[in-house]
């Protein structure tokens, strides 16, 4: 948002915050925040961060301050995911995000979510979005016009 205040404002930049934004928004309601507890929810938004996701679950363990276990059935309680799946389900907004939104190749935005390994990447973009990387850059990537 800074960003956008203080430069000329480009049409990349006003998509990929509305997008993230968006992504942000539409994970609130999937949380009822009132039976989470508060711990829960500030690692839940601390994983959104890139230095928290591109380390994996265990940096949101870290975040959450407490044993991994507890996380592990707190999450599964509360949110019906494990903190593995929850990490997994930032890492492909972000990779949808990057691949709508850039040109940048396939496997620097698998590194940029924290996947090194490119065809887990693959496996873990196609059971979030049903199709690969490639077609839904082509299906849903900005339009040159």
């Amino acid at each position: 948002m800074l960003e956008l205040q203080t430069t000329h404002r480009r049409i990349e930049l006003i998509e990929e915050f509305l997008m993230t934004l968006m992504v942000r928004v539409a994970d609130l309601p999937s949380r009822n925040e009132d039976r989470l507890p508060g711990w829960l929810v500030d690692a839940c938004t601390r994983a959104r961060e890139p230095e928290v996701f591109r380390v994996g679950a265990s940096a949101l363990v870290g975040v959450a301050g407490r044993g991994h276990e507890h996380v592990c059935r707190a999450m599964k309680a509360h949110l019906g995911l494990t903190p593995t799946a929850y990490i997994n389900r930032i890492r492909m907004e972000q990779a949808a995000l990057m691949l709508a939104s850039s040109n940048a190749p396939i496997a620097d935005v698998a590194l940029a979510c924290g996947i090194e390994n490119l065809s887990h990447f693959y496996r873990t973009f196609r059971k979030h979005y049903g199709r690969t990387p490639r077609s839904y850059r082509q299906e849903h990537g900005r339009s040159p016009f």
